[in-house]
């Protein structure tokens, strides 16, 4: 399918939704009535600001906990090679949670230091499928420390997948 195509046909299915739509509240609306049911547990998913939590990790946390947000999952860097008591007391600290873990590298100390290029080359290299065991035992012990009862695990990439034997 063509992205014209595409755009054609998700227009055109978002009309029978908005004509049922029509004349009623949405949930946004019946939210904001007394005793309307209201979201208490917005997220912000740290991956929208690698790059801020790359150039300034605590200072990025605080701004986080600063404009309102309560809760966050850690991106696939995970804490960047940050001890997970030094995150967990920050995260305290400015009033963050992070309900769910997340599989990720395990990554050196020193991430933070390296010049970009080699940091991501080591986040490659240590994303790799002959990592997975390592990588999930990792990530348990944080989502121990964090308190955690849910972890994702993302994708492989497919080139962890180019042999039977890879598999």
């Amino acid at each position: 399918m063509r992205r014209r195509e595409l755009l054609q046909f998700g227009g055109a299915a978002l009309v029978p939704a908005a004509l049922l739509a029509h004349g009623r509240a949405s949930a946004a609306d019946r939210a904001m009535q007394p005793g309307g049911r209201r979201l208490t547990q917005i997220g912000l998913q740290l991956s929208t600001v690698t790059r801020l939590m790359l150039q300034d990790f605590e200072g990025t946390l605080r701004q986080v906990a600063g404009i309102g947000y309560a809760q966050v999952e850690f991106s696939a860097m995970g804490l960047l090679g940050r001890p997970v008591e030094h995150v967990k007391q920050l995260m305290a600290e400015v009033g963050l949670q992070a309900p769910v873990g997340r599989v990720s590298p395990k990554l050196p100390a020193d991430v933070m230091q390296m010049p970009r290029e080699e940091a991501m080359r080591v986040f490659a290299e240590r994303g790799q499928a002959k990592y997975l065991v390592e990588n999930v035992k990792h990530a348990l012990e944080d989502a121990q420390a964090f308190g955690q009862k849910v972890i994702n695990l993302p994708a492989l990439p497919p080139t962890a997948f180019g042999s039977l034997d890879q598999v």
